[in-house]
């Protein structure tokens, strides 16, 4: 039985007598387990592919539309965190940004941060806006006030906000901000895309020894191939993982600093002149600490040690294009990654 019957040709005379639709009531009938790969096919090649991948979210265009006196509020999904992408645009802006977690007994500084920052110019983030349902109707207020006295507002304020769906939340306040949401993604393409595309131009020359930068580009490329794997793992439900785990961004950025830092200080050589790569560390504290915190299951667990193994060790530095899964499925670490005005091309 093929693994691929949307894209194989039909016996005989019927690849001559059937159209792509044609194809696809075969296949609804034949194999209905393929359909929705033949259809996203299908899609793909009459009206493009903008129609089936989902768009990304580029934050430096959210803030070029952006002004100083309407909240952008981050609607989220499972395992998207815009904090990370927030404080990378702000270091670019040379903006100062200040992240405020609302909640019990955060009302008051909530407030007196919005004046403040109105006031510098500086950015603020409030964060879990779904758990002070109450405030939000005096914020309606507040940002009425600064509407009113708009000319006293520091040109260079901005307002974030990010919340939870929540059926309460008050439709004023969403109404009158600059709305921004993320689809969850689907697929490794999806999740590999969404990391890459808010990752900075200048990312792979902040590790300490240039000559470490081809090995950190492949790490990285690693690193996100681990973390689109075990997120993609969660639609399968029980076939995924034994239990339900709520890995997010959080863990990719820990991680990614983890081996930013495993190079940076390490100063051993070997004859050859090399620098070698600390695995063991790496292993243990990606797999056992930072996403195998969050994993009490033991064959979960297990699972997680067998993804770690295979993308994290030597080959994937010296090997060319090291293929990170089955030969039926070429995907390769490549050896030159796209730049940001590339990458934004191509999506």
């Amino acid at each position: 039985m093929s693994g691929t019957p949307e894209s194989d040709s039909l016996p005989g005379e019927w690849e001559q007598k059937c159209d792509r639709m044609r194809k696809m009531i075969l296949l609804k009938i034949i194999r209905p387990d393929r359909v929705l790969f033949a259809t996203t096919s299908f899609v793909s090649e009459k009206i493009g592919d903008y129609f089936i991948n989902p768009v990304p979210v580029f934050y430096d265009k959210i803030y070029e539309d952006s002004i100083k006196t309407q909240p952008i509020v981050f609607i989220l999904v499972p395992g998207v965190d815009p904090l990370a992408q927030l404080e990378a645009l702000a270091l670019q802006k040379e903006k100062r940004l200040i992240p405020v977690s609302l909640g019990q007994g955060q009302v008051q500084k909530a407030k007196e941060k919005i004046f403040e920052a109105s006031r510098t110019g500086s950015w603020l983030y409030l964060t879990n806006c779904h758990l002070s349902l109450t405030f939000l109707k005096e914020l309606e207020k507040i940002m009425e006030q600064l509407e009113l006295e708009k000319n006293s507002v520091n040109e260079n304020f901005r307002l974030f906000m990010s919340t939870n769906p929540h059926p309460k939340f008050p439709i004023s306040v969403l109404q009158n901000s600059l709305r921004v949401t993320t689809e969850p993604p689907k697929g490794l393409r999806a999740n590999m895309s969404r990391l890459y595309n808010n990752m900075p131009d200048d990312k792979f020359n902040n590790v300490k020894f240039k000559s470490e930068n081809g090995k950190y580009k492949k790490l990285v490329f690693a690193l996100s191939w681990f973390h689109s794997i075990i997120i993609e793992r969660n639609k399968f439900k029980s076939l995924g993982w034994n239990l339900k785990y709520d890995f997010n961004d959080s863990d990719w950025i820990t991680s990614d600093s983890i081996l930013q830092l495993c190079l940076d200080t390490n100063t051993d050589k070997t004859q050859d002149g090399n620098r070698p790569v600390q695995w063991d560390m790496i292993k243990y504290i990606i797999s056992e600490v930072l996403y195998g915190g969050r994993v009490t299951d033991d064959m979960d667990r297990r699972l997680l040690n067998v993804y770690a193994n295979q993308y994290f060790n030597d080959k994937v530095i010296t090997d060319e294009r090291y293929v990170l899964s089955e030969p039926s499925l070429p995907y390769v670490i490549p050896d030159e990654l796209p730049s940001k005005d590339q990458k934004q091309t191509n999506n």
